[in-house]
């Protein structure tokens, strides 16, 4: 995956866009569908073995929403990981000792009408 090439996307198509969100029950996948602002060009991301997903509008926007600002990161390394996931998973006692952290998440987050918060292993 190439990260640069993804960040210049998200600041150059996917500011001042709008989304439609979906989850499919079945596979657990959060679908971002993006259409560029001023244009019919859409850029879609899937979003699978999510740790956190917040999704936060307001009750009388429409189905697809506007963004401001989108943003993507790859979080990678074992502290990093651990410390990103710390908010979202604790276990009675802290984490069990057998468990081991994923070896990398993607968090995509964007503001606007519609506030998106997701941290995930799948990314497509």
């Amino acid at each position: 995956m190439d990260l640069e090439r993804l960040t210049a996307v998200c600041a150059t198509l996917l500011d001042n866009a709008d989304v439609d969100v979906g989850l499919d029950p079945r596979t657990a996948t959060v679908t971002l569908d993006f259409t560029v602002g001023g244009s019919l060009e859409r850029v879609v991301f899937r979003c699978s073995r999510f740790w956190r997903f917040r999704y936060a509008k307001a009750g009388d926007e429409a189905e697809s929403v506007f963004v401001g600002e989108t943003h993507f990161s790859v979080i990678e390394g074992r502290e990093a990981i651990r410390e990103a996931l710390r908010e979202d998973w604790q276990e009675p006692g802290g984490q069990s000792q057998g468990w081991q952290p994923p070896p990398r998440l993607f968090h995509i987050t964007t503001d606007g009408a519609a506030t998106i918060d997701i941290l995930c292993e799948g990314f497509e």
